[in-house]
């Protein structure tokens, strides 16, 4: 089986966008693999490519993070190839909607309202995360989570994480909306929001080698990710059957220390579990 995590093209795709599209999904069907073995068809995932460590482009343009190579794995155990497309957040599940999409790989939250959803599908869980905020390094005003109260917030357009975190600490934001993390972090920079409401995955990725960023902490509720699919029922149950056996001979538990450097355990109780 072949594996194409090279990025196909750089499509700055919206909701709107998405639904012109519909009809132009790569459906899978019997096509003949690269290395002489019949493939089963082709899944194309969409991905931010700016969401690391979950989707990233690396210094050549090839996607990688978590989500890819876990999409990628369970995807060629079942038989199929894999292609994956960079788009904006708000245009991951947009384009799963519209049928341009198989699936959506990029750390999603596995929210209620996602859960109940007729248009696409959920797995079950693959990752749990924490909610925090970026900052700037040297903002001595703004290095709680209380503190954020009455700042000025950024969040990526379709992302959840600023308004949980806002519900989880029982005030209103009225935050401004970027196309990306990576823009969001510009305006970080210098000075024209304060934070930046995300995953604790996602913010700490983002920190590390960053000497004017830094993370809250300690990060607060829980929650679980699981990967976008298509309606296709017979296709999430491959899925979840896959990763049952990755948990259970720790496969998936690997994956996830060489990515977020621990093990992460579904959270109970969680409406997304």
């Amino acid at each position: 089986m072949k594996s194409t995590r090279t990025l196909i093209a750089a499509l700055a795709l919206t909701a709107a966008c998405g639904v012109a599209l519909a009809g132009c999904s790569a459906s899978p069907d019997d096509t003949a693999s690269t290395d002489g073995t019949e493939s089963k068809g082709t899944l194309v995932f969409s991905a931010t490519g700016a969401a690391a460590p979950y989707s990233y482009l690396d210094d050549d343009g090839v996607m990688d993070g978590y989500d890819v190579e876990l999409c990628t794995t369970i995807a060629e155990s079942l038989g199929y190839d894999v292609e994956f497309e960079s788009v904006d957040f708000q245009a991951t599940i947009a384009g799963v909607t519209a049928g341009r999409f198989d699936g959506v790989c990029t750390g999603t939250t596995a929210t209620e309202e996602r859960m109940n959803s007729t248009d696409f599908m959920l797995t079950d869980v693959t990752s749990t995360d924490g909610l925090t905020a970026l900052v700037r390094a040297d903002d001595t005003a703004h290095q709680t989570l209380e503190s954020l109260d009455g700042a000025r917030w950024g969040k990526t357009a379709g992302g959840v994480e600023s308004d949980n975190l806002a519900a989880y600490l029982g005030i209103t934001v009225d935050a401004t909306e970027y196309p990306g993390f990576a823009q969001a972090i510009i305006d970080l920079k210098n000075d024209r929001i304060d934070a930046i409401p995300n995953s604790a995955g996602v913010a700490g990725y983002f920190a590390t080698d960053d000497s004017e960023l830094a993370v809250i902490t300690p990060a607060v509720a829980e929650f679980n990710n699981a990967i976008i699919l298509k309606n296709d029922e017979e296709l999430r149950t491959a899925f979840n059957e896959k990763i049952a056996e990755m948990r259970a001979d720790g496969s998936l538990d690997a994956l996830q220390e060489k990515w977020f450097g621990v093990a992460t355990a579904p959270v109970e109780g969680d409406s997304s579990h």
